[in-house]
């Protein structure tokens, strides 16, 4: 990400907290279950290196409507804004 071991240490815990939001979201602890935003900050956490976000991506993806992606996708880049400081959001796999 930006080369120093400590800026680098962030981001992996930020990817780490980003990953636990998706999982609140998707299985409903703590908050309403809402896949779209589930999908939006496991993408959070794939853009910024969490393989388990990607994982989570491409599990929840069947589960959802072509509309829903889209709608997280769009959540996701909106959230990127602020919590991804160079990476792209990738799309999940339908």
């Amino acid at each position: 990400l930006c080369g120093h071991p400590m800026i680098e240490h962030v981001y992996r815990r930020a990817a780490e907290a980003q990953y636990a939001l998706g999982e609140s979201y998707r299985d409903g602890m703590s908050v309403t279950a809402d896949l779209v935003t589930a999908y939006a900050w496991f993408a959070v956490a794939a853009a910024n290196g969490n393989q388990s976000g990607t994982q989570a991506l491409n599990a929840i993806a069947p589960k959802m409507t072509i509309q829903q992606i889209a709608d997280g996708q769009q959540r996701a880049l909106a959230l990127s804004a602020r919590y991804v400081p160079t990476a792209s959001i990738r799309a999940g796999t339908r």
